[in-house]
């Protein structure tokens, strides 16, 4: 299987819960089960790395003068361990607790001045860095008016670029564009200041911020800031973009990044590399008790294991326990890990066993591999038919993956995203700027953040 290039936000909770099971918090359940080498290849075989947010728990520390040492010494702590050997490990900078308010102006402001401090001195811990993007949200507190929101960035972007070579290396620079502002600001700060030329990852931020809008823009979101940047790669004469999705990870996403990097490879000789990040998966097995399953159409399907719904049928003759323990030890034992016991429970009383916690997440990480697989094999075979001219089956061969990657269901919105497909492709062959900044302006105009419009005039690119 092809290895995904999916990314795990919360590096340090899912360092805990494999610590926990391994140095035996419940022995009953820890069987030997693996070494942390053995996890470590695994790793290597299925999921691109780890993320952790330095600016997560900024807002309850009150003395930010040890904050920085802290974090040093819990993320050694499980780096040392040696489970994240052969993955690599990501920082974000704390730019999302500034957008939804959850940092009041004193910690945004003290971030602006330690964030960069820390890189710096935590750099040999890390393999990525995000640049300190300071954008704007709803409940933020942190800018007076749209030209606060340019100032700000580019005096956090400016002194990203004086970083010493091996420290700015490692930096992802983010590029925002949900609104029309937004866009604007971010085109300028890129293109006015020559960023680019200083930097060899990219993202792009807001994916998930304004969901709603995604289903009038009549193309693939993600296309809009990846033209902006793969014209900036061809200015640049580089062959390769990486290119990072900041909170989009559905399987649905997945499908749609393989067929982009194959017609950025076709039509652009550019090599794509895709990485996307999420922390969704404690959320859905912790709280919500669900994870995903191939069922026998092939459709990627939510399964409920809450323990009132194991014996239910997930498809004709087999019961939801049934399935997770196949899925579950199907990948123990590709992976030589010892196998655990489903069918006896996965609960004692409304807790998840440790063995099951940390099976089901390493579960999830193979379906990724898993798919991302499949999904770059239908890349090129609807790529190949695109380019035959035969519509009807390139639009058949488009709705019937989208609704496998989508539950199995059509709905308005695998509908709609179907019959963006081709529109995208042409977008991304021509490279139309021109187009995306029409639907930006058309299409995300009422995400805008009306607030801050005050008496701010930007200049025109």
């Amino acid at each position: 299987m092809v290895k995904s290039s999916f990314i795990l936000a919360g590096f340090e909770a899912f360092g805990r819960i494999v610590n926990n099971f391994i140095l035996g918090k419940k022995p009953e359940r820890w069987n030997q089960n693996f070494t942390y080498t053995d996890l470590s290849h695994y790793f290597d075989s299925t999921i691109s790395g780890f993320l952790h947010s330095y600016g997560e728990d900024y807002a309850i520390r009150k003395n930010l003068k040890t904050y920085g040492k802290s974090q040093m010494k819990m993320i050694k702590r499980f780096t040392d361990t040696g489970l994240f050997k052969n993955t690599n490990l990501y920082l974000d900078s704390g730019g999302y607790q500034i957008s939804t308010g959850k940092l009041n102006r004193y910690y945004s402001e003290a971030l602006l001045d330690n964030y960069y401090d820390f890189v710096v001195e935590a750099n040999s811990l890390f393999d990525r860095t995000f640049i300190l993007d300071v954008s704007p949200g709803q409940n933020c507190v942190m800018f007076e008016n749209f030209q606060d929101v340019y100032d700000k960035n580019l005096r956090s972007y400016n002194e990203a670029i004086t970083l010493p070579d091996n420290v700015r290396k490692k930096m992802i620079y983010v590029h925002h564009f949900r609104t029309p502002k937004l866009s604007e600001i971010y085109k300028r700060l890129l293109i006015e200041n020559n960023f680019y030329e200083y930097f060899d990852h990219f993202a792009c931020g807001g994916i998930v911020a304004n969901m709603a809008s995604d289903l009038k823009i009549p193309c693939l979101v993600y296309i809009i800031p990846l033209i902006t940047l793969l014209k900036e790669t061809i200015k640049a004469k580089r062959n390769y973009l990486n290119f990072h999705v900041l909170g989009g990870a559905s399987y649905r996403d997945v499908l749609f990044y393989e067929l982009f990097k194959e017609v950025v490879m076709r039509y652009h000789k550019i090599e794509l590399n895709i990485t996307y990040d999420s922390s969704g998966v404690f959320r859905q097995i912790f709280v919500a008790r669900y994870i995903h399953a191939i069922d026998n159409f092939g459709n990627v399907r939510k399964m409920n294991i809450k323990s009132d719904n194991l014996d239910r049928k997930f498809y004709e003759g087999v019961s939801i326990r049934e399935v997770l323990d196949r899925n579950i030890n199907t990948m123990a034992r590709r992976f030589n890990f010892k196998e655990i016991d489903i069918m006896n429970g996965i609960y004692d009383d409304k807790t998840m066993h440790e063995d099951v916690k940390v099976y089901t997440m390493l579960y999830i990480f193979s379906l990724y591999s898993k798919l991302t697989t499949n999904f770059k094999k239908w890349a090129v075979e609807v790529l190949d038919v695109y380019e035959s001219g035969d519509q009807e089956r390139f639009t058949d061969l488009c709705l019937e993956q989208t609704k496998r990657a989508a539950q199995g269901r059509y709905s308005s919105k695998v509908r709609y995203k179907t019959y963006s497909i081709g529109r995208s492709i042409e977008m991304l062959k021509d490279l139309d700027e021109d187009r995306c900044d029409h639907y930006i302006t058309k299409y995300l105009a009422p995400d805008e953040f009306t607030y801050l419009d005050k008496t701010c005039q930007l200049m025109e690119i």
